[in-house]
């Protein structure tokens, strides 16, 4: 069995159960050697992933959201597998970075040109995740999505819902930061967001230079922007220049220690932890399978030199 399946069946209010059909189509056309699986609750994308890993199997493909990438993971850090991921979920955030397809067509035309590079993984509390964490409103923001990305229908608009029910009684906080061996800075804060991947919240821009290959993690600290300044600002959170906001900081780092009243934390979409916390990165801790543009561009020459691949497709799949 050369690659391995993991489909979410509830992932994209059902997107990826319709992904996966003609997905496999194209399979069979193609006579590709692979196997697959449903999820069946939360957990089983690791359980799967990590019995996938045990039996030898090249690739694992991750046919979801960016929650059943989150949790394939740590399954797969320090075996030689390949991870590839087919956007089918409600936010899609990593996927966007990587410049993959996030509509069926162009799905299926990538799936036989994509390239493996060696990508950072970054890690809250020694707990690894993939994509983005937050502390403050934005993690307030995920805990809401997640009481009622069912009742929606049109995923986006999830999101934009939780933002605004939440923004009626989030306060600031007061945040202890210590980034790398900068002095320690204290300041009210609105969020703090820490990036491998550039989106969050299904496409905001949130660290816009972010590189899951540079080995650093990308730090945007919202400071104490006021209710109706923050509504003004959401555009410029979609297409990512809110740098110049002047309550904005933006820096990278190996690691960042937060402390302050016990406020959510989520990684990746999903709420898991609370402060204090530690966000740390390992560079070039696993091989990710990515489309040429996003080969070409940011972060390659390090992940491919690391790697040791040609420009040539992935063969054997």
């Amino acid at each position: 069995m050369q690659s391995f399946y993991i489909i979410n069946p509830v992932a994209g209010r059902g997107k990826s159960r319709r992904v996966w059909q003609q997905l496999e189509e194209l399979l069979k056309q193609n006579g590709r050697s692979y196997s697959f699986a449903f999820t069946e609750g939360p957990g089983h994308a690791y359980e799967l992933a990590r019995s996938a890993a045990e039996s030898g199997c090249r690739f694992c493909f991750s046919v979801g959201g960016d929650g059943t990438l989150s949790e394939i993971v740590p399954a797969l850090l320090g075996s030689d597998m390949v991870l590839g991921c087919i956007p089918a979920g409600t936010g899609n955030d990593f996927a966007r970075t990587l410049k993959l397809p996030r509509r069926l067509p162009g799905i299926l035309h990538s799936i036989n040109h994509l390239k493996p590079v060696l990508i950072d993984i970054p890690f809250v509390n020694g707990k690894p995740f993939i994509n983005a964490a937050g502390a403050g409103f934005d993690a307030m923001v995920a805990e809401r999505v997640n009481q009622e990305r069912h009742h929606t229908r049109f995923n986006n608009l999830v999101y934009i819902q939780a933002l605004f029910k939440t923004l009626n009684h989030y306060e600031n906080a007061w945040l202890s930061l210590q980034i790398d061996d900068q002095p320690p800075l204290r300041l009210k804060s609105l969020l703090v967001a820490v990036g491998n991947g550039q989106y969050y919240g299904a496409g905001f821009r949130i660290c816009p230079k972010a590189d899951p290959c540079d080995g650093l993690l990308d730090v945007c600290i919202a400071g104490d922007i006021s209710k109706p300044d923050l509504v003004v600002t959401l555009p410029r959170l979609v297409n990512g220049t809110h740098l110049s906001h002047r309550k904005c900081l933006y820096t990278t780092a190996r690691q960042i220690y937060i402390d302050g009243p016990p406020l959510p934390i989520q990684t990746d979409g999903q709420i898991t932890a609370r402060l204090p916390a530690l966000i740390t990165i390992k560079p070039q801790a696993m091989r990710f399978l990515v489309t040429p543009e996003f080969a070409q561009g940011a972060g390659f020459s390090a992940a491919a030199a690391a790697t040791g691949e040609d420009s040539g497709r992935m063969k054997g799949r």
